[in-house]
């Protein structure tokens, strides 16, 4: 209830911040090891914290979906964003059906919150590159363009009337928090050079 507890979307900043701590951190510390090693171990430890899971979560709510909610126009999109899921899309989906967090049918469709995952496994594609093949001080300019640009882009979105969809749930949007945390896990790391660093 946003009256008994507001401000209740700020959890999912939080909550990026932190995926984007924990993600940088684990490709810094292995980033010594051969190229190879390094992106295999990253999608091989991250296919298996997620996809055992996530398939689990579609398989048996796909099934207690398909006998409690009826089929309807409001139901339409539930399994196309279960399909999207799969692949790591399901903002995506919600982006190009228009749908989210305060669409009508959302209340028919058990898979929104699937679009957090997506936005994660979008930035998985991206960020082991970015940060094997940057040096620490380049990483940390990188996570400051970021967090600007992000909030610039949706900011401009706003202003040019978009809907709140497309604000909220693409990864593109949603890089500032991510690389909060990223600039956190680089501070830890070195923390005695750490303001120079985020100089620009």
């Amino acid at each position: 209830n946003n009256n008994f507890l507001p401000g209740g979307f700020v959890g999912v900043d939080i909550f990026f911040a932190i995926s984007g701590y924990v993600i940088t951190k684990s490709l810094l510390e292995h980033r010594s090891k051969g190229v190879f090693s390094f992106f295999t171990g990253f999608y091989r430890r991250r296919f298996v914290r997620i996809a055992p899971a996530l398939f689990f979560y579609l398989i048996v709510t796909g099934l207690l979906a398909s006998y409690f909610i009826p089929k309807a126009s409001l139901s339409g999109g539930m399994f196309p964003t279960a399909l999207w899921a799969i692949f790591g899309a399901s903002n995506i989906q919600l982006v190009l059906t228009s749908d989210g967090y305060f669409a009508e049918r959302m209340d028919f469709n058990p898979f929104i919150q699937t679009w957090s995952l997506g936005v994660e496994e979008q930035f998985y594609l991206i960020w082991p590159f970015v940060v094997g093949w940057t040096s620490s001080k380049t990483l940390a300019r990188v996570c400051w363009g970021a967090v600007v640009g992000a909030l610039v882009l949706r900011i401009a979105l706003w202003t040019q009337g978009a809907p709140s969809v497309v604000l909220y749930v693409p990864a593109v949007t949603r890089m500032d928090s991510l690389c909060i945390g990223a600039l956190f896990a680089i501070g830890l790391r070195s923390p005695v050079w750490y303001p120079r660093l985020c100089r620009w």
